[in-house]
């Protein structure tokens, strides 16, 4: 059974969700520590993003002064993804 196909396909998306919600929480601790503590609100955004945005948000927030950074970059994000 581990060697099937369909298994192995949901055995990639659960380690997937799992890796992206550990990320989303590394980044969500970073953030806090970075430019404070961030409303539910703007957490609810972040935790929508997949897995290679978590990753640029990761790298993009060592760039942020306060939470306005943090916005504009969320904001960037949604008017690219309206782009598509």
């Amino acid at each position: 059974m581990r060697e099937s196909v369909i298994f192995q396909e949901i055995d990639s998306a659960a380690e997937e969700r799992g890796l992206r919600k550990g990320e989303i929480n590394m980044v969500l601790k970073q953030l806090n520590y970075r430019v404070g503590l961030i409303e539910t609100s703007i957490q609810a955004q972040i935790e929508t993003l997949n897995l290679s945005e978590v990753e640029e948000l990761g790298k993009a927030l060592l760039d942020f002064s306060d939470v306005a950074d943090l916005v504009t970059w969320l904001q960037a994000r949604i008017l690219k993804d309206w782009g598509n």
